[in-house]
């Protein structure tokens, strides 16, 4: 008996299958990208160049963050080529969606946290691209609204957007016509809502712009039209309920369309192809859940706006309505064959019963009126850009205290003209500011007449810095009847505090 002796040949390692782009996700990079070049033209009309170049900062950290984590968790983890399995994730793609979500305010440190939370936790942890759980951006964005939204960017200049205003002045519902236009007047109305004339997400913000996109995709078949319409139709019929029972008018349920990221939400979020439904029962319900759950947290949650969690929330909830939903070969009876349509139904009908519960409970809030105040005089109002070289304004400290900063500031009073001081000391004032705009006001050291200048040291005075614009020259308050010589060295340290702003800018 003879043995083989013949060294066996070995196998052929497998050869890797040259990496090939995906065109459904080429084409929704090219649709995001251009959204964001909109958004870009928006932000420099509204706001300028330093807004602009902030967000294009914030999206090169945010996709240079996803592609560098995914590439080490391919190496690390997956032990596969870092470049291709990057690559292979799209993780640009939750970039760009992240970068759209949020305010332009955002810092860099939360774009980079929020991005690693989106791709590593939300899903690599889940298997990588294609069998996340949960919307990776969306996770991501809610992370940042929840625990880092008090981490903003100093440079950057925003205004209130149109959910925040009528969430906290007005409750989420508003009855009298005056109010109404009050609300929408700076805004250029619903019309300037729907073309993105106001601050927002930065890719939220124009609702035309996201409309086009939308139908393109769905002309191209990247998305499934039943989903983003169910959606604002449900978003639509809930408010337009509360609406006829609380007597708004149509303007309400076109307001919830129009602004904060409803569009965005039906058109980018839910149409998702890992994370949505795959049946035509389970779409339609899916965007139902969240066009409920939308109204819902707006209109009695402490979340101005809801979108991102009622996503997240119906993304739970999909393989259960997935189940539920798809077609069976043979059905028992015709309940069981009919049983997408039946729970499709159920779930319209609640949803409209509980809007319907909820409507009269909803309290509209009216702001209230400014009070007129005795010894204010509005004939003489303190404006900020005004000459105050004469009060000698000094900055004597400059701290910072987190997302503000603390500024010490002394001025010239009533004691430049007059003897009232033998010593003929300044004025000592602390202003804290956040975002370029005034937090508050506080006399450190008081040393003008009494009686009479001391006036200004009380609160109903002080207030009128409070949310004061340092970017405008404009902005004004009025000054103390009989001290208008102290009134003036309050603004001068004001004005300082403008100017060292200014310098810091260039």
């Amino acid at each position: 008996m003879s043995l083989d002796t013949k060294p066996k040949a070995k196998k052929p390692a497998p050869v890797e299958e040259p990496f090939k782009w995906d065109p459904a996700n080429l084409e929704m990079t090219a649709v995001l990208g251009v959204l964001f070049v909109i958004s870009m033209v928006l932000q420099f009309m509204n706001h300028g160049i330093k807004n602009v170049l902030h967000c294009v900062l914030l999206l090169l950290c945010s996709a240079a963050t996803a592609l560098l984590a995914e590439g080490l968790w391919g190496k690390l983890v997956c032990k596969k080529n870092p470049f291709r399995y990057a690559l292979e994730q799209y993780g640009w793609i939750t970039s760009l969606i992240l970068v759209l979500l949020v305010p332009a305010k955002t810092g860099v440190y939360p774009i980079v946290i929020g991005t690693l939370f989106a791709v590593l936790f939300v899903k690599q942890f889940f298997g990588g691209y294609k069998f996340s759980v949960f919307h990776p951006a969306s996770a991501g964005a809610a992370i940042l609204f929840m625990y880092l939204g008090n981490t903003s960017a100093k440079d950057v200049v925003t205004s209130a957007s149109p959910v925040a205003e009528i969430a906290k002045t007005y409750g989420w519902l508003i009855v009298k016509p005056d109010l109404r236009d009050k609300l929408l007047t700076p805004f250029n109305g619903l019309f300037g809502l729907f073309l993105g004339k106001y601050d927002t997400g930065i890719g939220t913000v124009s609702a035309a712009a996201i409309l086009l996109a939308g139908i393109y995709l769905v002309i191209r078949k990247r998305i499934d039209w039943k989903t983003p319409v169910t959606y604002l139709c449900g978003v639509f019929v809930l408010t337009g309920l509360i609406g006829i029972l609380r007597g708004t008018g149509i303007w309400y349920p076109l307001f919830h369309l129009l602004a904060g990221s409803t569009m965005f939400t039906a058109v980018f979020l839910l149409t998702d192809p890992v994370t949505g439904s795959k049946t035509t029962y389970g779409k339609i319900l899916v965007a139902l859940g969240a066009a409920l759950l939308t109204v819902l947290i707006r209109v009695k949650g402490d979340l101005a706006e809801g979108t991102v969690f009622a996503v997240l929330f119906m993304n739970m909830l999909t393989p259960w309505i997935d189940s539920v939903t798809e077609k069976k070969e043979n059905p028992k009876n015709k309940i069981a064959a009919n049983r997408p349509l039946l729970i499709t139904a159920i779930t319209l009908v609640a949803s409209l019963m509980i809007c319907g519960f909820m409507a009269p409970s909803l309290q509209a809030i009216e702001p209230a009126e400014p009070v007129e105040i005795p010894f204010l005089n509005p004939d003489k109002p303190q404006v900020l850009g005004a000459d105050y070289s004469d009060f000698e304004p000094v900055i004597l400290d400059k701290a910072e205290d987190g997302t503000k900063t603390v500024y010490t500031v002394e001025a010239w009073g009533y004691a430049l003209e007059h003897s009232q001081n033998p010593a003929k000391t300044k004025n000592i004032f602390k202003v804290t500011v956040e975002d370029k705009k005034v937090v508050s006001v506080e006399y450190v050291e008081f040393h003008d007449s009494e009686y009479i200048g001391d006036d200004t040291m009380k609160p109903e005075f002080l207030v009128q810095f409070n949310g004061m614009d340092l970017t405008n020259e404009e902005s004004s308050v009025d000054s103390v009847t009989g001290a208008t010589f102290t009134s003036r060295s309050v603004m001068a340290g004001v004005n300082a505090v403008m100017q060292d702003l200014k310098e810091a800018g260039e």
